[in-house]
């Protein structure tokens, strides 16, 4: 078999949370430099970074001010340990981001103060770095950046039905079951991908790609029985804004279209036609 899926995996002028699965990474700091993205306004380089710099949040940016300082030309030569943290979230999805879990140049861990969401604020830790940590030997290494591939690949797609192929291939099925019954941290990510993408039912997949997408399904079968109170408080309900999420554009236009008639036939008078 000639896979070409990793040929299509999106390029990236940045390192992401998807190149850290499985695994921690610690860098060493060679230049720090300003940007004229106003999300991500500092790019901070480091040996092998293979023109991949680590491009940090807000609260990266606040935890590298804090404990190094605000002159970003001090940290060349300094280290950190970076990690991908599963829980941040974006869009009310967890879709995963790039934490720091220790630096060098400080003696004893450091604690601050992180906004958590716009009403809460949570204590974070930054221990010591006082040794690299080594990296995964090579063969553990090539079973990392093949998950990393496929998790790419599943993001990349247009489509329910293409994620809904690509989970069908016997390759992937063969690779989903070895990941968990041997390497569970690594399938858990790839399973959480698998769910972002909106196929509720991977195990049977081939069906889902002759019966569209779950998701949808699922949602159309919601508005045909909502009253008209019930589509209004849709943009405070996070359930359903989290399913919605699992939409494709062209299913979310379907949707609309749906909840649109729903409310017109809720307001079209007894007895009259619609």
């Amino acid at each position: 078999m000639t896979d070409l899926r990793p040929t299509i995996i999106p390029r990236s002028d940045q390192i992401n949370a998807d190149d850290l699965l499985g695994l921690a990474r610690t860098i060493k700091v060679t230049k720090v430099s300003l940007c004229a993205e106003p999300d991500q306004p500092i790019a901070i380089n480091f040996e092998g970074d293979n023109g991949k710099p680590f491009k940090p949040c807000k609260s990266m940016r606040r935890v590298l001010v804090n404990v190094w300082g605000s002159d970003g030309n001090a940290y060349a030569g300094r280290s950190m340990t970076l990690y991908r943290d599963d829980s941040v979230r974006f869009g009310g999805l967890e879709v995963g981001g790039i934490r720091i879990s220790h630096m060098s140049n400080i003696e004893k861990p450091v604690t601050m103060a992180l906004t958590a969401t716009r009403a809460s604020r949570k204590p974070y830790t930054v221990k010591p770095l006082t040794a690299p940590e080594a990296r995964p030997a090579a063969a553990e290494q090539k079973i990392i950046e093949g998950v990393q591939a496929l998790v790419a690949t599943i993001k990349g797609a247009e489509r329910s039905e293409d994620v809904a192929a690509i989970l069908a291939d016997p390759e992937t099925v063969k690779r989903r079951e070895w990941l968990k019954a041997n390497r569970p941290h690594l399938s858990a990510a790839l399973e959480s991908a698998i769910a972002t993408a909106g196929v509720e039912n991977p195990k049977d997949a081939a069906a889902d790609t002759q019966a569209g997408d779950p998701v949808l399904a699922g949602l159309l079968a919601d508005v045909a029985g909502m009253t008209e109170g019930d589509i209004e408080a849709l943009p405070r309900n996070s359930a359903w804004q989290t399913r919605l999420g699992q939409l494709f554009p062209p299913d979310a236009d379907t949707l609309t279209e749906a909840i649109e008639a729903r409310r017109a036939a809720l307001r079209q008078p007894q007895g009259q036609p619609a």
